[in-house]
């Protein structure tokens, strides 16, 4: 939370047009946020693993 406070005290000296360039920006964090993630070396892993695992059912 002291994190929020510090950026609330940040945002009550800012002009009007400065807070809507710091909105701009906000909402771009919010759009990558929702960008397709590279999957992790270990989502990768898991599915390596199902996929042998599934071969081998079928032997």
């Amino acid at each position: 939370m002291i994190t929020k406070q510090m950026i609330h005290e940040k945002l009550k000296h800012l002009t009007e047009e400065q807070l809507h360039q710091v909105y701009g920006i906000i909402e771009q964090l919010k759009s990558a946020e929702k960008a397709v993630k590279k999957p992790s070396l270990m989502s990768k892993l898991r599915k390596l693993k199902t996929s042998k695992m599934e071969i081998g059912k079928r032997m």
